[in-house]
């Protein structure tokens, strides 16, 4: 059974949230096994074939557009660095043609981006997305929420099965 994203629950655990909600969407709840929590999660997803997930980190230049659209095209999910207020990771789960779907762990009240039109909060897309954000914000380099920050500081975590 599939379970709802979660929020993260302080100021600076927006990074292991975003994992566990990558986990959460890419695992139904009972296919996540135990010993994962207890491992490292590279070592244990090495050894172990029935656990089979692929993970790929992107830095400067290689994170494109085009990278985060071939990952969610199959099935895949995308742990990103981004900017909001400070360095955030959110989790990407989906982008078409203008826009890009995203979790972002951090709750925020349904009218919070009201003065932006690049941004919009989501509240009832519980298992997929809680923001959608026009791709040229994620992109942009003059550190407005969600962007990817400056070329040279982008990263992201490509996650497939």
């Amino acid at each position: 059974m599939k379970v709802p994203l979660r929020y993260q629950n302080t100021e600076y655990d927006c990074g292991t949230t975003s994992f566990v909600n990558a986990l959460a969407y890419l695992y139904d709840r009972e296919d996540i096994p135990v010993e994962l929590l207890t491992k490292y999660f590279v070592e244990y997803a090495n050894k172990n074939d029935k656990f089979d997930v692929n993970c790929e980190i992107l830095y400067g230049k290689d994170v494109t557009l085009d990278k985060i659209k071939d990952t969610v095209s199959m099935n895949g999910v995308v742990i990103a660095r981004c900017f909001q207020d400070i360095e955030h990771y959110v989790l990407i789960t989906d982008v078409d043609d203008n826009f890009t779907y995203i979790f972002d762990p951090y709750y925020l009240d349904e009218k919070y981006y009201c003065d932006d039109d690049d941004v919009a909060i989501v509240l009832h897309e519980t298992f997929t997305h809680n923001r959608v954000v026009k791709n040229e914000r994620l992109f942009d380099e003059s550190l407005k929420d969600f962007s990817l920050l400056e070329k040279n500081k982008r990263s992201i975590i490509l996650l497939k099965r």
